[in-house]
């Protein structure tokens, strides 16, 4: 089976991973990867996202190509962004054969999509992760993130989706927004999976010395791109209190993005300098190290389809705190295998952290729970794509 993908997430792990383990199943696939030129001359935070990606080796390098459409200034004449990257893709594939396409967000990539799927007379499928998803949402509504799309890119998602054979989203709560929206879609939810190679749990001494932390550190980590919707300035309030009582406390942010200047100030103001460290993006098995050297995840965000981020952490064993939104909420059964706290809450994220380094039984219970629930639920599920492109080409 020759599968091509289409994805904007050069630095997302996640795509990697499954490409990779879908390879296992007999899948050829060659991804492209659509880079909006303006936007990657003009904003160095989205140029950061294709720089260092965390790559697997395992991919060779000329199955996986990066192309460049010609964006304009507030994504003005966006609607022929698809067309665009649609034909710069037939041209790069000219000799080659597909069984099917996978692209992942609805708009651009999925409607270049759609018309590339017309040209070479195959079906295709779309992932929406979330946030692609919720601009479709009106302004002023409580899960609108980014800006809201124009008209016409409405009319081109609608049409996107009805003539899509499959839409994958990532949790139930998030299929069920999506089917509230498109009644007539063809929705299915496959949840993400995460690498349970790399991501498991170790000796955190071990991985704290490969990281050259001290041990006697109380570590909290977090793990998302700089940007609002990942609410970690709410956990840099929290860490203004939990310094106070936890002096030997470090908070980890692990990640990029344009938000990065707006936490170094935060974190001046906070006086919380010696407190907090900043990580770039990293390689997947050095990230594994950071999870493992940890003593508690907080996955602080205001909007959530899934979050990988808090699968892996609690694969490694950290007991982990997640705001209640869509994904976290499936993920996380409260005080069980997990904490949820609710969204914008500073107060909640530092009682709760509190809690667990105080009371040892809760914590230890909840590591336990989170390795086996998500061993049991979120090891294997390429099986189930697999079952969804053979289901599509019968």
């Amino acid at each position: 089976m020759k599968v091509l993908y289409i994805s904007p997430y050069y630095s997302n792990s996640f795509i990697h991973n499954q490409i990779c383990k879908l390879s296992k199943y007999n899948v050829d696939s060659f991804t492209i990867f659509p880079i909006n030129l303006y936007l990657y001359l003009r904003k160095s935070a989205y140029r950061q996202n294709f720089k260092n990606p965390r790559l697997s080796s395992e991919i060779p390098a000329e199955r996986q190509k990066k192309i460049f459409y010609y964006g304009l200034p507030q994504n003005m004449l966006s609607e022929f962004y698809p067309i665009q990257i649609s034909k710069k893709i037939q041209k790069l594939i000219r000799n080659q054969k597909f069984d099917l396409i996978h692209a992942h967000t609805l708009f651009p990539t999925g409607t270049a999509a759609m018309y590339l799927a017309e040209e070479l007379k195959i079906p295709y499928l779309i992932s929406s992760h979330g946030f692609d998803f919720y601009r479709l949402y009106p302004k002023d509504h409580e899960l609108t993130r980014g800006n809201v799309y124009r008209e016409k890119e409405r009319v081109l998602i609608k049409k996107t989706v009805q003539k899509a054979k499959k839409i994958v989203c990532v949790s139930h709560k998030f299929t069920l927004h999506f089917q509230s929206v498109f009644p007539e879609a063809n929705v299915v939810m496959i949840e993400n999976s995460y690498n349970h190679e790399l991501f498991h749990a170790g000796p955190k001494n071990e991985a704290r010395r490969n990281l050259q932390l001290p041990s006697d550190l109380k570590i909290i980590l977090s793990v998302g791109n700089f940007i609002t919707d990942k609410g970690h300035k709410y956990l840099l309030q929290a860490m203004r209190r939990i310094k106070k009582e936890f002096p030997n406390s470090l908070l980890i942010l692990v990640g990029k993005g344009a938000l990065k200047k707006t936490y170094l100030k935060l974190i001046k103001e906070y006086e919380i300098e010696n407190k907090v460290k900043l990580v770039d993006h990293l390689p997947q098995n050095k990230l594994a190290d950071y999870y493992r050297a940890a003593d508690v995840f907080v996955l602080p965000s205001l909007n959530e389809a899934f979050g990988l981020a808090l699968v892996e952490a609690m694969a490694c064993g950290v007991p982990s705190i997640a705001t209640r939104t869509q994904g976290p909420s499936q993920i996380i059964e409260n005080n069980k295998n997990g904490i949820l706290v609710e969204t914008k809450k500073s107060v909640g994220i530092y009682m709760n952290i509190v809690n667990l380094f105080q009371n040892m039984i809760l914590y230890n219970r909840i590591k336990s729970n989170s390795i086996f629930s998500v061993q049991s639920k979120y090891k294997n599920k390429e099986s189930e794509l697999i079952d969804l492109y053979e289901g599509i080409l019968k």
